[in-house]
């Protein structure tokens, strides 16, 4: 007898960085016969790999303005009880735009809305996620390692309303703001994009993969040539700023969807 096994979800409840940003353009407006649409989000990143290595999971999205929207703890309790989302998926939060400038409102917000996710599906696997701070020009209402207030920073507001809802934290702020300064200082590539927020290619690709590391699932990505071979394809546009750029190097910088 053969039974049906459902495909898992990797949702990820974000904003542009989860819509994905890396080309230039929202995800969802790069054509399909881009040379590089597999690279235009972390999901479509996640997939390429899942797909290649026949693992049962697809990454998802569910797109919000930020955590501090009218009603989105409810709107999220109401979508995790639904017939779309599975008992063993998995579901990583991320909020990087403006912010509220008030660190422990936006703890009291960023609580209710994983007390209420819990509450509508108790078997769901989740992580919060901080934010890479680059110093944005755009204003202070974009900065997450700022203090606020008296009251912190809106990093420790999230890692601390993480806590208190027993949620695992993802510190991309110190793994992505590491890696940034690590490839500009062994090649020359500059990242994130220049407005200092938006990921490009390989901060993207290195987000992904911290992901799947966090959940550990990184032991089932066994190859990874659907991300090489755009690699390859296009390793001109993928140098950003490196004055030692190559085909070779691209195709070893995928190596970041290992973690």
């Amino acid at each position: 007898m053969t039974f049906y096994q459902r495909t898992r979800r990797l949702w990820m409840v974000g904003d542009s960085f989860a819509r994905g940003y890396a080309l230039g353009n929202l995800a969802d407006l790069i054509a399909p016969t881009h040379p590089m649409y597999g690279f235009s989000s972390i999901w479509r990143m996640q997939n390429l790999v899942f797909e290649e290595n026949g693992v049962n999971i697809r990454g998802d999205t569910y797109l919000i303005g930020s955590i501090s929207q009218a009603n989105l703890a409810s709107d999220l309790a109401t979508f995790f009880a639904s017939s779309d989302v599975g008992d063993r998926d998995m579901v990583v939060f991320e909020d990087a735009g403006q912010h509220n400038s008030s660190p422990n409102l936006y703890r009291s917000q960023y609580e209710g809305v994983l007390s209420a996710v819990k509450a509508a599906r108790l078997t769901l696997d989740l992580r919060v996620c901080t934010t890479p701070d680059n110093s944005p020009a755009v204003g202070t209402d974009y900065q997450w390692d700022v203090s606020f207030l008296g009251q912190g920073t809106m990093n420790q507001a999230a890692q601390a309303a993480a806590a208190a809802q027993g949620v695992l934290v993802i510190d991309m702020n110190t793994i992505i703001t590491a890696y940034w300064g690590s490839v500009l200082a062994a090649d020359g590539v500059v990242l994130p994009q220049p407005d200092n927020i938006h990921m490009r290619v390989w901060d993207q690709m290195k987000w992904a993969g911290t992901v799947l590391a966090s959940f550990g699932l990184t032991p089932s990505i066994k190859t990874r040539t659907s991300l090489t071979q755009i690699a390859s394809d296009n390793w001109s546009q993928l140098g950003y700023g490196s004055g030692s750029w190559s085909q070779a190097k691209a195709v070893d910088y995928c190596a970041a969807i290992l973690g």
